[in-house]
């Protein structure tokens, strides 16, 4: 998905995450048929408006993107497990000291490159 997704429709899929039932009627009227095409929602004659597999991705691909600028910037500590798993995992972040606690994590030069690319998206 090259264009970007606005607030709104970033908000409406955490909604319709969190949710884990039928949509809001607000949220669905709210829903831009671009979010349907891209099959970031569907919906389900028994459920209404759910968020698809491929929402749930993209809010998880938001959640490293953003989780790793944090890093990169040590602005904060490592608050979103999944997404700080799969950083680690894929050599995007790496623990400082792997025997601490709460280790401190810092960007790879792999996760800086990546960074740079999506900025020049």
């Amino acid at each position: 998905m090259k264009d970007r997704l606005t607030d709104q429709e970033i908000r409406i899929l955490q909604s319709l995450e969190m949710t884990r039932g039928p949509a809001d009627a607000e949220l669905v009227r709210q829903a831009s048929d671009r979010m349907y095409r891209h099959g970031l929602i569907a919906t389900d004659s028994q459920e209404g408006v759910q968020i698809t597999g491929r929402g749930k991705h993209l809010l998880f691909q938001r959640r490293c993107i953003n989780l790793l600028r944090s890093v990169q910037e040590g602005k904060m500590p490592l608050l979103d497990q999944d997404a700080a798993k799969w950083l680690e995992k894929n050599g995007f972040i790496r623990a400082d000291d792997a025997q601490a606690v709460s280790p401190i994590y810092s960007a790879t030069r792999r996760a800086n490159a990546w960074l740079d690319a999506l900025e020049l998206e």
